[in-house]
């Protein structure tokens, strides 16, 4: 699910429209509430399509201020730290097997034996020479958490502060 952002009085074909995807959105907003927390005030629900945002002025201080953020290294200091958390975060056993590495019904294989030299992030599978597979983990057993599918880069705070400039106020929806 994504969320959808529209400029409510645009000046430029930049402000008319602002879409991220739920595994960019949300990270962003946090960021942006995070960093400025007095021009962001006025918009209560960052994180749902109700509506909610902010008028011309707002939405042009919040620019300001997240250009201030991004000239003072603030944002790249705020990724940086937001990457080391999500790379720190723990495997998830997966769903599908139980933890296992090995599905047992239909969509499993447990007879498919995993290649010795077979590779997972860069290093040998945690279960190289195994029999059984899921096909939920890839035989591993876990996978990385949803959340570490999450990103946000400056780019991204760049794109929204030339939406802000130019939206003449926003609506979430």
């Amino acid at each position: 699910m994504g969320i959808d952002i529209y400029g409510i009085s645009p000046t430029s074909k930049k402000g008319e429209y602002f879409r991220r995807g739920g595994g960019s959105w949300e990270p962003l907003a946090i960021l942006v509430t995070r960093l400025c927390p007095k021009e962001t005030a006025g918009c209560q629900y960052w994180l749902t399509s109700d509506g909610d945002g902010l008028a011309d002025l707002g939405a042009g201080r919040l620019a300001d201020a997240l250009q201030a953020k991004i000239n003072q290294g603030a944002v790249r200091a705020y990724i940086k730290i937001f990457n080391a958390k999500l790379k720190a975060m723990p495997n998830e056993p997966c769903r599908l097997c139980n933890g296992t590495g090995i599905r047992h019904d239909e969509p499993g294989d447990p007879k498919k034996k995993i290649p010795t030299d077979a590779e997972w992030n860069g290093g040998k599978h945690p279960r190289a020479g195994e029999v059984g597979w899921c096909n939920g983990c890839d035989g591993r057993g876990f996978n990385r958490p949803y959340s570490e599918f999450c990103s946000v880069t400056t780019k991204d705070v760049r794109e929204f502060i030339a939406f802000l400039r130019d939206s003449g106020g926003f609506k979430i929806c």
